[in-house]
């Protein structure tokens, strides 16, 4: 489909010959369509990923925990459990937990949290049961989880 637009860009493009040689034209023409298009491609996939970033602004109404079988999301469009073998990482970044799979993710602000203390105690359990798989559900949580 990319390699059509680019040929007929190509041959309908409103450049001026830039040489006497027809054929350095037709390579001439064909580099522009391929540019063109493929800066196409570039801004149409810079919108859809900021379409889908939320704003620092941006108010989400949601509930996430931890379970044996994964990690729940649920928000008023859908819910949804992460087994733990699709999980790829899971990070803490100053209180925000980020929990990456395939090519999506949940994240978990800080403000979720009562402080940047009970975050880390949060993300250190994620990143245990993930390792184990949710197998050390019990003893995970009650190691980490015990207020102080």
């Amino acid at each position: 489909m990319t390699g059509a637009c680019i040929l007929l860009l190509s041959i309908r493009s409103p450049i001026p010959a830039l040489s006497s040689n027809a054929q350095a034209n037709a390579i001439f023409r064909l580099i522009a369509a391929a540019a063109a298009v493929g800066l196409l491609n570039l801004v149409v996939l810079a919108l859809a990923l900021l379409k889908r970033l939320p704003t620092a602004n941006t108010i989400r109404t949601c509930t996430s925990g931890l379970t044996p079988e994964g990690v729940s999301d649920i928000t008023p469009e859908k819910r949804r459990l992460v087994p733990w073998r699709k999980i790829t990482e899971i990070r803490e970044h100053h209180g925000d937990i980020h929990v990456w799979f395939g090519l999506s993710g949940i994240f978990i602000p800080r403000d979720a949290f009562k402080d940047q203390d009970e975050a880390r105690r949060f993300a250190s359990l994620a990143v245990d049961l993930w390792r184990t798989k949710g197998a050390r559900w019990p003893e995970a949580v009650a190691n980490y989880w015990r207020s102080t």
